[in-house]
């Protein structure tokens, strides 16, 4: 049987969560993984230290999230310029990013990197829940992304920006709208078409180049394609609807031949930098 003490500190922890996080989907995710955490019923065995330690686990995440969901600090100055920059795995994102930096002197936000980043920085104010939800296979909570790209961004002394890999599905793309739109200028959208075939090739190059990513093999591939296709596409369409996409075909294995055709989007932005 479970011990007291880890009862009364789980049905703590549930009403602890519903009092601090009670606003747009974040509760729902994080009484979704309070849940997963447990066997289907409380009377199951179940070691105390292993309840107390979840106790501590929930209890900072139910405050963490809290966090997020206060107030962004004021921008200083200019609304910054956003361009977000969408296509499949191995289409040639980070590569185009690279060069458009250098041409125009636009800042790289990658929202993965950021994660990435957040979590293995000492005493971070997100980095455990940001570990729960990567090594879980999850979406890390829009909050939170929109929060570290919004930090980059006022942290940079930067006033254009390309933000590569999101929003990736329609969860990362309203809480964009609910925490950011009034905040940035989206320019566009620059979306990379490139067939799947050349993708999953060029990936699987980069596996074996040892690119140290763990998802470049086939069976994660196909994955994130089906991902990349259910949920990622309709973003593009919507922003399509709204004539704010630009399109770039990056299948020539030629960097620099497929920077032409990316290029020529920002040109007409120089002056405004």
């Amino acid at each position: 049987m479970l011990a007291p003490i880890a009862t009364n500190s789980i049905r703590a922890l549930h009403c602890s969560i519903e009092r601090f996080l009670p606003a747009r989907g974040l509760l729902t995710r994080v009484i979704g993984d309070f849940k997963a955490c447990f066997r289907p019923s409380l009377s199951c065995e179940c070691e105390p230290n292993s309840a107390r330690q979840a106790a501590r686990i929930f209890a900072c995440r139910s405050e963490r999230g809290n966090v997020a969901r206060g107030p962004l600090k004021a921008m200083s100055g200019p609304k910054p310029n956003v361009v977000f920059v969408l296509g499949p795995p191995g289409s040639g994102k980070g590569t185009q990013c690279q060069k458009l930096v250098e041409r125009f002197g636009y800042k790289h936000l990658s929202a993965g990197d950021l994660l990435r980043e957040e979590k293995g920085t000492p005493g971070s104010q997100f980095g455990e829940v940001i570990d729960h939800h990567i090594r879980n296979g999850t979406i890390v909570p829009v909050e939170i992304t929109c929060r570290l790209l919004d930090r980059a961004m006022q942290s940079s002394g930067k006033s254009h920006f390309l933000i590569d890999g999101f929003p990736r599905n329609k969860d990362n793309l309203d809480g964009w709208n609910r925490e950011m739109s009034d905040r940035v200028n989206l320019q566009f959208v620059l979306f990379l078409e490139c067939p799947e075939e050349v993708c999953v090739q060029r990936c699987l190059n980069r596996g074996k180049a040892g690119s140290g990513r763990t998802d470049d093999n086939i069976e994660s591939l196909r994955k994130r394609f089906k991902t990349y296709t259910n949920d990622t596409l309709p973003i593009v369409e919507y922003y399509d609807k709204q004539d704010l996409v630009r399109r770039a075909d990056t299948s020539c294995n030629d960097p620099n031949e497929v920077f032409k055709g990316v290029a020529k989007h920002f040109e007409p932005y120089e002056s405004t930098k």
